[in-house]
């Protein structure tokens, strides 16, 4: 990339020129004559901080948290994980754009319109890893010593069966008229 400054023009006192001397002075442009490139320092540097920092991660996490039923768009997750991001990081565009770009291609999301979803498959992924694994069973190294036989116990003596309360019998009878009803036990 490399950013040219028209001949025989001068940006004095301008914003612009300052940000290019500053960039020059800190070994992130080379100046030659008026034309200005990118320093094959710099170059290595983002392209190193690049392939460090991956983000699919944190637009998976974006994805699940927002929980939006349509998908969430990119300027969402974008905001989700700025708020998330550690202070001492800067945030890199180029690198965010990269891994979703390659999250869709990878299979991981839909793409649907402006927004994105988590794809049925990388659920399916996700869902049988965090499944416990199952520890394999370990054969005995030595035979074990053979137990004492046990004795029986003895028998217990079944307890007599309690008979039943013999259930109150309550007669009903009717003197006169059905109103006044009478009970003796």
């Amino acid at each position: 990339m490399e950013a040219n400054m028209p001949a025989g023009k001068t940006f004095n006192g301008s914003s612009f020129t300052r940000a290019l001397k500053k960039m020059v002075a800190d070994g992130d442009l080379d100046q030659d004559g008026d034309a200005y490139k990118w320093s094959p320092d710099f170059r290595r540097r983002v392209k190193r901080q690049m392939q460090l920092r991956s983000y699919k991660d944190g637009i998976i996490t974006a994805i699940t948290e927002l929980k939006d039923r349509t998908g969430s768009s990119s300027i969402a997750i974008k905001k989700h994980m700025q708020a998330n991001l550690p202070a001492d990081e800067e945030w890199m565009n180029g690198a965010f754009l990269d891994d979703l770009k390659k999250a869709v291609a990878d299979g991981d999301l839909i793409k649907d319109k402006a927004s994105y979803k988590l794809s049925a498959e990388y659920k399916k992924k996700a869902a049988a890893a965090s499944k416990p694994k199952k520890a394999p069973k370990k054969k005995a190294a030595a035979p074990k010593k053979k137990a004492a036989p046990k004795k029986k116990a003895a028998p217990k003596k079944k307890a007599a069966p309690k008979k039943k309360a013999a259930a109150k019998k309550i007669a009903v009878s009717v003197d006169g008229p059905i109103e006044k009803l009478v009970v003796r036990q």
